[in-house]
């Protein structure tokens, strides 16, 4: 489906819920000012066409999570077809730490989560290996660490400000996914709420009622259960948008380090906080940050990264040249694509053990 085919009212229901997934029909009605009764029909349609999911996404940290990684290479002549799709998806499905992983026009990424460096490393090791199983004679792989006690992510994908600008809905005061430090830490559970946590996780689309009758529970129980889990902050519930149901061409990933250790509140008093609010996912610390953005064009491109990249390097403060990747989404191909729940399922063991 093509972005025209999306009425006015679809696309302020998609924005006023990717902004807040938690918002009733009465609370979007009153942000981007239609009926309440609008709004509903207008969601269920949305969803029916597949132009909109709910997706719950655990917070790592508090599972005991150590570090987020962005693991990318870019080399036309390695990528391209030596390397069939099917067997790049089977391997990244095979890696549950990495719930995203996408190829296009030659640049290959994923992000993931792990325990510590160990876990990492291990998984450096299994990519390299697979890359020269596959005849990658040369299988150079470029990450970024970013431990989460010393680092912002916007791990939960950040859809909000893109959809009000490339939809052109003109929507002022538009509220970003946030970015904090956060502190490694393990939550206890009792067994029936890290078992009903996996299942909000694999299974996010299920009512209260449904995962009831699954567990053998009356429904007041299961809604208790989950509303303590979301108010301990052990997950967020998110809206994703497809991609078919937003005006855009490609997406520019941009990677900068800092000759000198840069606070987050340096880099916003230089180019201001547009550069990580524009951006669909954020991953920064005081010597580097790693951002992409989803456009409409070319001039947006150029647009976007004079307003909220050259600052930084017109200020001298970056250690080297950005390095700038930019792949059209025809050409984009999802091996994993927001599964977190197998990050969750492959550390159940590890964090079910420390239930009460």
């Amino acid at each position: 489906m093509t972005p025209e085919q999306l009425t006015k009212h679809e696309k302020l229901v998609l924005f006023a819920l990717a902004e807040d997934a938690m918002r009733t029909d009465a609370a979007v009605a009153s942000r981007v000012g239609i009926k309440e009764s609008t709004v509903g029909e207008n969601r269920r349609k949305l969803i029916r066409k597949g132009h909109l999911r709910f997706v719950n996404v655990p917070s790592y940290h508090r599972l005991g999570f150590e570090l987020a990684a962005d693991i990318h290479r870019y080399d036309s002549l390695s990528i391209r077809p030596q390397i069939a799709r099917d067997k790049y998806a089977s391997f990244f499905r095979r890696a549950p730490r990495i719930f995203d992983a996408f190829m296009g026009d030659g640049y290959l990424g994923c992000i993931g989560l792990f325990e510590d460096y160990t876990t990492f490393s291990k998984f450096i090791d299994e990519f390299r290996s697979f890359l020269v199983t596959n005849g990658i004679r040369r299988p150079d792989v470029d990450f970024s660490l970013f431990p989460f006690e010393s680092s912002r992510c916007t791990l939960e994908y950040n859809f909000a400000p893109s959809l009000n600008r490339t939809l052109d809905l003109g929507i002022a005061d538009v509220q970003p996914r946030s970015m904090a430090l956060s502190k490694r830490e393990t939550m206890q559970l009792t067994k029936r709420e890290a078992v009903l946590f996996s299942e909000m996780i694999s299974s996010p689309m299920k009512s209260d009622k449904e995962i009831a009758v699954e567990f053998r529970r009356s429904r007041s129980s299961i809604t208790e259960m989950r509303n303590r889990l979301v108010t301990m902050g052990l997950l967020s519930r998110i809206a994703i948008p497809s991609f078919k149901s937003m005006a855009l061409e490609s997406i520019t990933h941009v990677y900068a380090s800092f000759e000198n250790p840069t606070p987050l509140e340096d880099k916003n008093s230089i180019a201001g906080e547009e550069w990580w609010q524009q951006a669909l996912c954020v991953m920064e610390k005081d010597s580097e940050f790693i951002v992409s953005y989803l456009l409409r064009n070319n001039d947006e491109r150029d647009e976007i990264l004079k307003r909220c990249i050259r600052p930084f390097y017109e200020a001298g403060i970056l250690a080297s040249e950005p390095k700038i990747y930019s792949h059209s989404l025809i050409n984009s191909v999802d091996f994993t694509e927001y599964a977190y729940a197998p990050v969750v399922e492959a550390t159940r063991q590890f964090w079910c053990s420390r239930s009460r």
